[in-house]
């Protein structure tokens, strides 16, 4: 279990990880997170909670260009802890397909550096204009 990116920030190790969407890397995304790291996705007001590794697992295979940009992001560390906040979009072969927010809870391994422990999110359909 070792970062990718060592001596960064944990927005830098969430930016990177979100970067990986593009590239559909899934082996690059996994060295920035947890063996036992999970994920909560909010869709249509309903919790989905599952390993991070198996929400992840599909990008691999996916047959569209996929394209997630983040901004706005947030970052509050606490020692060896740290949460990153981050609005985003997703496309989908180049047209708008999801808005929507995340939260990253991260941790800082005295061997390996920031790595990602758990992802929220929730997104909603483009036309939606819900914020917070």
């Amino acid at each position: 279990m070792t970062s990718i990116i060592q001596n960064s920030s944990p927005v830098d190790v969430v930016k990177a990880f979100i970067a990986c969407v593009r590239t559909k890397d899934v082996e690059h995304m996994r060295k920035m997170m947890h063996p036992k790291a999970t994920a909560c996705l909010i869709r249509e007001n309903e919790p989905h909670f599952k390993p991070l590794a198996e929400a992840i697992d599909p990008l691999a295979k996916a047959e569209q260009e996929l394209v997630e940009v983040s901004w706005d992001e947030v970052e509050h560390i606490d020692g060896e802890y740290a949460t990153v906040w981050a609005t985003w979009s997703m496309h989908w072969d180049g047209e708008l397909h999801q808005l929507g927010s995340s939260s990253y809870s991260c941790w800082k391994s005295p061997l390996s550096g920031w790595i990602i422990l758990t992802m929220s999110d929730v997104a909603r359909p483009p036309n939606d204009t819900v914020r917070v």
